[in-house]
């Protein structure tokens, strides 16, 4: 019976998460977050690894969220959120330390998840606003990076498709022997596989910038 791999050292596009000591999804569960703490806390801890200034303004989004669910519309009553007086099983300051998460994004992760009133996640914002403030609006070099790799894939896709359709028309060539034709026959095999394995390329490389 084979041994069952830890779903935490799989990751479908990138390794901005299980290369991290402890991950967003570890510690969210850990401790009971909110869909908005929890989503927060991913896009503050990953950033700068994936899709900098989008991921910070994504971070912002939910701690605004936050704010207008808990303290506006009162879907959550204030207290099933509010950490006062109960201990972390994971803490925050933990977390930040073990995944050596910057001091501005560490004073935002912190704030949202011990916050005991509204004014803890307008200094949050407030953390955000400037990391905002020195991250350039500037194409990811991630996402760049990627986009070349895809044009390298569909270049090399397109000429392989063109020998396989300079195979299949050797193919039909009457003066052509059993050995020929067999030859020609692996190698168009082989070709379609090689075409497979690039489009499998592509999808790794959407689902990497998409995540």
């Amino acid at each position: 019976m084979s041994t069952p791999v830890d779903p935490l050292k799989i990751q479908h596009g990138g390794s901005h998460y299980k290369n991290l000591p402890i991950q967003p999804v570890e510690f969210g569960e850990a401790n009971g977050l909110s869909m908005c703490q929890s989503s927060a806390v991913k896009y503050l801890t990953r950033y700068k690894s994936k899709d900098g200034r989008k991921d910070l303004l994504k971070a912002r989004h939910f701690v605004e969220l936050l704010k207008k669910l808990v303290f506006v519309d009162r879907i959550h009553p204030p207290a099933a959120l509010m950490r006062i007086g109960t201990a972390f099983p994971i803490t925050p300051e933990l977390y930040c330390e073990k995944n050596r998460v910057g001091h501005k994004e560490r004073a935002a992760i912190i704030l949202v998840c011990r916050f005991s009133c509204e004014v803890h996640l307008d200094e949050a914002i407030f953390a955000i606003d400037e990391l905002l403030a020195v991250t350039p609006d500037t194409p990811d070099y991630r996402d760049t990076v990627i986009n070349v790799q895809q044009q390298v894939i569909y270049v090399a896709k397109n000429r392989l498709e063109d020998v396989v359709k300079t195979l299949a028309a050797y193919q039909t060539y009457p003066s052509l022997g059993p050995i020929a034709h067999n030859e020609l026959t692996g190698s168009t095999r082989a070709t379609l596989k090689a075409i497979e394995k690039l489009n499998g390329g592509i999808a790794q490389l959407i689902d990497g910038v998409s995540r």
